[in-house]
C-alpha cells in the first residue's frame, strides 16, 4: 500500500500527477446545502501535534460524543506527542487521554476536557454504495476547516483492511477528518491519498470506529506524551504552562496559571539540609520575560525566587499566590549579566542570609531568614519562554580557581599549536592528561577572545559612524544635492554601501525624460509627466506597513520603489533638479512631507504635490485636510523650502523612530542622537537623552560634555530649577 499511497496527514509529503480515478467528465455537485455545511463545521476540530523540536503538524478530527470524545487518525496524533484540539469557533480544549488507538486501522479516539460538544452521528458504513455523494471537512495544507464534496468511487481491500475509495481532493491536513453522507452521518475517516492523483483517496469505514470505541484502552496524556516530558519522579510542575526537556536543556513556554504568569518546576530529590547552594544556567527568549531559580519552596506558592527581569536582577520572597504576598527583597542590574545569552545564576542559603551571584560575580547579600528548608527548582513568569540547563544543588557550587602554573602551561600548549610549531597529536597528548582543567582554560581564552573581538567590532562601528557623520556634514556644508546626502546617511548605517550605482540610476532616469516634450514645456505639464514616470511607469509608492529602517534608506527606496513620503520626495526633487525644473521644492508639512510648486514670483506655492498619493496635486486647503490640520490653522509656516540639511535631519528622526522607544535610549539609538546633534544646534532633547545614556554606560566624560552644553545653551526653557538639577547631575559625574 505504501508504494501506491501516502498518508495524507501531517507527516508525509505528497507528489501528485493527473487523476486516474476521477469521473471521466465534470460533475456539478449540488447535494449539500450551506446550512448543512455550517452545522457540520461545529462538529469538526483541528488536531495539532507538537514534535521533538517544537515543530507542529496539523490534521483533522471530529466529535463523536458530546462529553469529549474526538476521532482522528493515529498518524495524526503521533506516538508520544503532545496534542492540542481546536474547534471551528476557536476554542482550545485540553487533551486528557488517548481513549483508544489501533495501528492496523490507523485510528485513534481522544478524550478532551469538555462537555456539551456537538457530535456527528456515526453512520453505517456497511450500507455505503458506489457513486454515493459524500463530503469531507479538514485542514488541507493548513487551510483550516475547508469543505469539499465528491463521490464514493469504490470499496476496496487495502493491505487486509476494507476501505472506502473516494473521488474528491484530499491533501496533507485532511487526515482524521469526517467523510459525511447526505444524511449528515460520518461513514468514514479520511486516511490515505494516492501518490498519482489529486482526486483519489481512501477513508477508513465508520464500522472500524465503532469497533474501536467498544474496546477502550485509555492512556492519560501524562503517560502518552513521552517526548520531551520532564520525569515526574524528578520534577513536579505547578501552575500549568509547557515544560519540555531535550538534550539536557529544559524549555518552558506558554503563560503559567499563577498570578503574573507564574509557573514552577520543583526538584523532587532530597531537600537540602543546613547551608547549601543552588544554581542553574538560564537564557530568556525575550528580556521582557523573567525566569530563574526558586528555593526554600513548600511545594506550592511559598518560596524565594532569583531571576533576571526586564533588564534587572530580582530577588523576591513569595509568601502566597497573589501579588500582595510578594516582597521584592532587592532589584538592580548586574554588569555581569549578558542579555540574550546563557547566564549562570547561583544562590547560597545560610541561616539569616542569602548570597546571590550572576556569572560568578557577587550581586547581593540579603539579610533575610523568612523561609528555610523546603525544595529548590525553577521558576518563570510572564509570557516569553526561557531555557534552563545545568541545574544543580550542593554544599559549594563555586568554581575553584585553577593554579596559575596550570593556566600558563595550557596557554603555552595552545599557543604552540596555534602558531603551527606543534602538531595536533602532540598537543592533544599533553592536554588530555588533565582534560577538565585544559578545557576550562581554553574556554576562558575563547571567552576573552570573543569579548575582545566584540569590543573591536563595536569600536570599528563607532569610528565608521563618526567618519560618516563628518563626511555628511562636509557634503551638506558644500551644498550637495539631496540624493548624495541621503546616500551618505544610509552609509552611516551600512559601511558596505556603494553609492555609485544609485547616482548612475538617477542619471539614467534623467536621460529617460530629458527630451520629453512635457518636461521641456515645464510647469504643470512637467509635473504630470514626472508623476506618470515615477508612480505609474516605475512603480514608486508609499510604504504600506509599519516603516522599518529600509523605508528611510534611499538606496533601498530606489531598489524597492517603496518608502516614506520624505524619501519619495527626495527622489522626486533630485530627478526634477537634474531636469532643470527649478519651481519644485521640499515642503516639510507635519506628518507628511510634500513637494511644493512655485508659480512666478509668489512667495508661497498655491499647490502641493502629495508624493505619498501617486503625485496627487493639492490646493493648500486640500493639503491641510490631508495632514489633519485643524480648520483655520495656518499652513504657511510649513511652506518654506526645506534645505537638504533639514531633510536629512527629518530622515534621521524617522530612523530613530523606527526603533522601539526606550528611556534612557538604547545603544542602537545613540548614533541617531549624535547625528541629530551634529545636524542641528537646537537638539536640546537629544543632548539630554545622550547624556543619560552616556551616564548609565560609564562614559562620564561624554555625559559631562553634553551636560555642560545644556547648561550653556539650554535656551529659554532652562529655568533656575532645571539648571540646578543639571549642575547636581554634572557634579555627581566628577
Amino acid at each position: 500500500m505504501r508504494s501506491l499511497l501516502w498518508l495524507c496527514g501531517i507527516l508525509f509529503p505528497v507528489v501528485c500527477s493527473a487523476a486516474e480515478d476521477a469521473p471521466s467528465k465534470p460533475l456539478t455537485l449540488t447535494w449539500f446545502t450551506e446550512q448543512q455545511v455550517e452545522t457540520w463545521m461545529q462538529s469538526v476540530v483541528k488536531v495539532t501535534q507538537i514534535g521533538r523540536d517544537g515543530e507542529e503538524g496539523i490534521g483533522a478530527g471530529w466529535v463523536m460524543d458530546a462529553n469529549g470524545l474526538i476521532v482522528t487518525n493515529l498518524h495524526v496524533i503521533g506516538r508520544g506527542r503532545k496534542l492540542r484540539v481546536e474547534t471551528h469557533s476557536g476554542e482550545t480544549h485540553e487533551v486528557t487521554a488517548v481513549q483508544a488507538w489501533d495501528e492496523a486501522t490507523d485510528l485513534a479516539i481522544l478524550k478532551v476536557n469538555a462537555t456539551g460538544l456537538k457530535p456527528f452521528k456515526t453512520g453505517d458504513s456497511t450500507k455505503a454504495k458506489q457513486s454515493q455523494p459524500v463530503a469531507a471537512i479538514g485542514n488541507p495544507e493548513g487551510l483550516e476547516f475547508s469543505f469539499v464534496q465528491g463521490v464514493i468511487s469504490g470499496i476496496r481491500e487495502i493491505e487486509g483492511q476494507e476501505m472506502l475509495q473516494i473521488a474528491l481532493p484530499i491533501e496533507r491536513g485532511n487526515s482524521g477528518g469526517p467523510l459525511i453522507n447526505s444524511k449528515g452521518e460520518v461513514i468514514g475517516v479520511l486516511t490515505l491519498k494516492s501518490m498519482k492523483s489529486d482526486n483519489l483517496g481512501f477513508a477508513m469505514p465508520s464500522a472500524a470506529v465503532k469497533a474501536l470505541r467498544a474496546r477502550p484502552t485509555p492512556l492519560s496524556m501524562q503517560a502518552w506524551a513521552t517526548i520531551g516530558v520532564l520525569d515526574a519522579r524528578t520534577w513536579t510542575l505547578l501552575n500549568g504552562a509547557d515544560w519540555q526537556q531535550r538534550a539536557g536543556v529544559i524549555k518552558s513556554t506558554g503563560l503559567g496559571e499563577g498570578f503574573g504568569g507564574r509557573t514552577l518546576a520543583i526538584w523532587q530529590t532530597q531537600e537540602p539540609a543546613d547551608d547549601y547552594e543552588v544554581a542553574v544556567s538560564v537564557k530568556l527568549e525575550e528580556e521582557s520575560g523573567a525566569a530563574g531559580l526558586l528555593f526554600c519552596s513548600d511545594g506550592k506558592d511559598r518560596h524565594y525566587g532569583f531571576y533576571p527581569s526586564g533588564g534587572n536582577m530580582r530577588l523576591t520572597r513569595f509568601e502566597g499566590a497573589d501579588v500582595y504576598s510578594w516582597q521584592v527583597l532587592h532589584q538592580a542590574p548586574s554588569e555581569a549579566y549578558k542579555p540574550g545569552e546563557w547566564n549562570d545564576l547561583r544562590v547560597r542559603v545560610e541561616q539569616g542570609k542569602i548570597h546571590c551571584w550572576v556569572n560568578g560575580e557577587p550581586w547581593f547579600i540579603a539579610e533575610d531568614a523568612g523561609f528555610r528548608g523546603g525544595k529548590a527548582g525553577l521558576c518563570r513568569f510572564r509570557a516569553p519562554g526561557a531555557e534552563f540547563k545545568q541545574f544543580r544543588v550542593g554544599k559549594d557550587l563555586s568554581t575553584p580557581a585553577l593554579p596559575s602554573k596550570l593556566v600558563e602551561s595550557v596557554g603555552r600548549q595552545v599557543q604552540e599549536f596555534v602558531s603551527g610549531r606543534q602538531t595536533e597529536s602532540t598537543t592533544v597528548e599533553v592536554l588530555k592528561a588533565d582534560s577538565s582543567a585544559s578545557l576550562r582554560v581554553m574556554q576562558q581564552k575563547i571567552n576573552a577572545a570573543e569579548e575582545e573581538l566584540e569590543t573591536m567590532r563595536k569600536l570599528k562601528r563607532i569610528v565608521h559612524q563618526a567618519a560618516a557623520t563628518a563626511e555628511l556634514m562636509k557634503a551638506l556644508d558644500a551644498g550637495t544635492g539631496i540624493l548624495t546626502a541621503a546616500l551618505l546617511l544610509a552609509k552611516h548605517d551600512n559601511a558596505e554601501l556603494d553609492a555609485e550605482p544609485y547616482l548612475t540610476m538617477m542619471d539614467r532616469m534623467a536621460r529617460d525624460l530629458r527630451k520629453d516634450a512635457d518636461i521641456q514645456r515645464g510647469g504643470i505639464h512637467a509635473v504630470k509627466r514626472l508623476n506618470r514616470y515615477l508612480f505609474e511607469e516605475n512603480g514608486f509608492h508609499l510604504v504600506q506597513q509599519s516603516a522599518g529602517p529600509s523605508s528611510s534608506y534611499i538606496n533601498e527606496v530606489m531598489d524597492d520603489r517603496e518608502g516614506l513620503p520624505i524619501m519619495l520626495a527626495a527622489v522626486y526633487l533630485e530627478l526634477a533638479g537634474k531636469l532643470g525644473l527649478k519651481d519644485l521644492y521640499g515642503a516639510a508639512l507635519p506628518g507628511r512631507f510634500m513637494v511644493g510648486i512655485k508659480s512666478g514670483d509668489e512667495e508661497y506655492p498655491a499647490r502641493l504635490i502629495d508624493v505619498a498619493d501617486r503625485g496627487r496635486i493639492l490646493s493648500l486647503a486640500q493639503a491641510a485636510e490631508v495632514i489633519g490640520l485643524l480648520e483655520g490653522a495656518d499652513l504657511i509656516p510649513y511652506l518654506q523650502p526645506a534645505t537638504p540639511r533639514e531633510m536629512i535631519l527629518r530622515m534621521t528622526r524617522n530612523l530613530m523612530g523606527s526603533i522601539d522607544y526606550a528611556e534612557p535610549p538604547t545603544e542602537e539609538q545613540v548614533p541617531y542622537l549624535s547625528l541629530q546633534i551634529a545636524l542641528s544646534d537646537e537638539s536640546t532633547q537629544e543632548r539630554f537623552l545622550r547624556a543619560a545614556w552616556r551616564s548609565s554606560n560609564g562614559d562620564k566624560a561624554g555625559a559631562r560634555e553634553d551636560l555642560m552644553w545644556l547648561m550653556e545653551h539650554g535656551g529659554p526653557s532652562m529655568d533656575e530649577y532645571c539648571l540646578q538639577k543639571l549642575q547636581e547631575w554634572y557634579r555627581s559625574l566628577e
